[in-house]
């Protein structure tokens, strides 16, 4: 088989497995859970979440990990985000 038609093969492949794979390099349902329930998330994996629109005044994300994360038109009143990865939040 030639060079391009093994490239050919292989892309597709790897984005299938990378689209596969994608939800388990994310956020967590049970942190998501628990944060809308208890309003404490301390050092949870909320990657990429889709928060939008929740009350989180005075919410606990110390350490959480939000990166990528939609937090828009939520209101976080008081909320500690001491430590909190922000990265690329749209707030």
């Amino acid at each position: 088989m030639k060079e391009g038609a093994v490239s050919f093969l292989v892309a597709p492949s790897l984005m299938l497995l990378l689209f596969v794979m994608g939800p388990a390099f994310g956020f967590s349902d049970a942190d998501v859970q628990k944060l809308k329930t208890t309003n404490q998330c301390p050092g949870c994996d909320l990657t990429g979440a889709f928060l939008s629109g929740n009350k989180l005044v005075d919410a606990n994300l110390s350490g959480a990990d939000v990166t990528s994360a939609t937090l828009a038109n939520s209101n976080m009143s008081n909320a500690n985000l001491a430590g909190t990865n922000l990265t690329g939040v749209n707030l």
